[in-house]
């Protein structure tokens, strides 16, 4: 997740930063790291929205759904 972050801070080109988000080894949003997994998906959200493949005003995607995204969300999460 930081690799992908630093990448976009850095300005490398989307479709090297898409590959990046995509291929990390072992990388699945089924993981127990749930943070780790969510900024992951977060993060391709946001390359989508770059791209203009998704809505301007929310990132709902077929496989993304802001609105459960967002309910997970919650303090205690770094307890778990």
């Amino acid at each position: 997740m930081h690799l992908v972050t630093d990448l976009l801070i850095q300005g490398v080109h989307l479709d090297e930063v898409w590959r990046e988000s995509e291929g990390r080894p072992g990388f699945r949003p089924s993981w127990k790291i749930l943070d780790a997994a969510d900024v992951i998906l977060n993060q391709q959200q946001f390359i989508r929205n770059l791209r203009g493949q998704t809505e301007i005003t929310h990132l709902q995607r077929r496989n993304f759904d802001e609105k459960t995204f967002e309910a997970r969300l919650t303090g205690d999460r770094m307890t778990r």
